[in-house]
């Protein structure tokens, strides 16, 4: 394994999901709220710097 060793380190996320009614639900969130950065060194597909701060909604439709 080449590059350093990452430290453990934590993100924080929320989420709420609301039910409209019995066949629709609401979903609103937010990742990573502190907004904490990561940096990898090492190479390889798990080597992805976390993206920082996101936010996303969605909506649930059952018939």
């Amino acid at each position: 394994m080449s590059g350093k060793a990452l430290g453990a380190y934590s993100l924080v996320g929320a989420n709420v999901n609301y039910d409209i009614n019995k066949n629709l639900r609401l979903n609103v969130g937010i990742s990573n709220i502190f907004d904490k950065q990561i940096y990898r060194s090492a190479e390889g597909a798990n080597t992805y710097n976390e993206p920082g701060r996101a936010y996303y909604a969605g909506v649930t439709a059952s018939f």
